[in-house]
């Protein structure tokens, strides 16, 4: 009985309230969203999240996230360019 009370709370909370916020992620997690909305071909909205990776790499001193942004917003950019 307990857990079937535990199933049915947990498929009444809503995804999103499991979801981090933007703020709350590190700069390799912006990073891998944006690289998931790249291959979705979502451009503009994966150079946002390339840009919010950029500067959380830069304040955390990540050079490594820092150069897969720049060259993942590089690389958007030139894809939505005709």
């Amino acid at each position: 009985m307990r857990s079937l009370l535990v199933a049915l709370f947990v498929l009444s909370v809503p995804a999103a309230a499991f979801a981090q916020s933007d703020a709350q992620k590190s700069a390799t997690q912006l990073w891998g969203d944006g690289s998931r909305l790249e291959s979705d071909k979502e451009f503009p909205k994966a150079i946002e999240q390339y840009n919010k990776a950029l500067t959380k790499a830069v304040a955390d001193k990540r050079n490594d996230v820092a150069a897969k942004s720049l060259v993942g917003i590089g690389r958007c950019s030139e894809s939505i360019r005709p």
